[in-house]
């Protein structure tokens, strides 16, 4: 499967600084949280406005916005060298990265963190898989090979749409940047501008 090279996406976050950025004064900065699920940078749901303003109201929820009030932009993102998590290869690499995660913390003798904070039934703070895919960039980094761009997955953030089936009630593309330059045509959409 071939993927686009482009991407229309959206982030969710707080107006006073989503202004900034739509106008270039300033660039969204990494999540270096320990609780983003596809490791450090900077998020954006794939094609889909509406999940960005489901993000919004559990932000509104956990009070996530007290400094100010939330807004959407949207913006191009150049996939560039992207690990899409969905296809073989990049699942093979994820999948290595785990193991190697499991092994380290047998090693020290730590815990393995977990994912935790349900919404839905499904994890929120993504401890695990945050270290997983940090994993990933550091195995890459030490074969010498170039950084990755982008990491694109689908993301469950749904219960099962019936008991005992596999298929979510929701889900969305998510799209995880570690390269600015991949980050183009930033406009504010929510809330609508006067």
């Amino acid at each position: 499967m071939s993927l686009p090279t482009r991407i229309e996406a959206f982030h969710a976050g707080r107006l006073d600084i989503l202004r900034l950025c739509a106008s270039n004064s300033v660039r969204l900065t990494w999540s270096t949280q320990r609780r983003e699920w596809l490791g450090y940078g900077v998020y954006f749901f794939a094609y889909s406005e509406a999940h960005a303003r489901r993000w919004v109201d559990i932000g509104a929820r956990r009070g996530w916005w007290l400094g100010g009030s939330p807004g959407i932009i949207k913006a191009e993102i150049d996939l560039g060298d992207c690990l899409y998590v969905e296809e073989p290869a990049g699942a093979a690499e994820v999948q290595k990265a785990a193991l190697d995660v499991l092994a380290l913390c047998n090693a020290a003798g730590v815990p393995i963190p977990q994912n935790t904070g349900l919404i839905d039934g499904v994890p929120v703070e993504r401890n695990l898989d945050c270290l997983i895919f940090n994993q990933v960039h550091h195995n890459r980094q030490m074969r010498g090979e170039p950084e990755i761009d982008t990491i694109l997955s689908f993301c469950n953030d749904g219960p099962p749409i019936i008991p005992g089936s596999q298929i979510p009630a929701r889900g969305h593309h998510q799209i995880c940047v570690r390269n600015y330059s991949c980050i183009s045509k930033v406009e504010l959409v929510w809330p609508p501008q006067p």
